[in-house]
């Protein structure tokens, strides 16, 4: 089972505290989290974004922790979504942790076989 994470959702479950990857284990067991090489870059720019409140650019900091377990791959879009989209078509076994509706429409209508994770209260859920 891959799971691919977009960068909302890796950080609205870090300022939540969530225990992430407890709920994923206990969601999934065994499963290989996935997160493009552009999510990767843009929590690096969020952590020292001196725009951003602190709140912000630490949790964007905790968030590239976290992110260290994932396997790191080049979507091939510059655009993350669009990266998402593109590389979710055709597969199965494909989970998409995303909080963007906009995102979970594209998914939907180019693969119907794929879920969501949706963060709900403290918890995540597969949808």
């Amino acid at each position: 089972m891959e799971i691919v994470i977009d960068t909302n959702f890796i950080v609205s479950a870090v300022k939540e505290r969530i225990d992430l990857f407890g709920n994923l284990d206990e969601i999934f067991g065994a499963y290989d989290l996935i997160v493009g090489e552009q999510v990767v870059r843009e929590l690096k720019k969020l952590s020292v974004d001196k725009k951003l409140k602190v709140v912000e650019r630490e949790a964007a900091a905790v968030s590239l922790v976290l992110l260290e377990r994932a396997k790191v791959v080049e979507f091939d879009r510059k655009d993350v979504d669009a990266g998402i989209v593109r590389y979710v078509v055709g597969k199965k076994d494909l989970v998409v942790a995303t909080l963007d509706r906009n995102l979970k429409e594209r998914v939907g209508g180019k693969n119907n076989e794929v879920k969501f994770l949706i963060i709900r209260g403290k918890k995540v859920v597969l949808k």
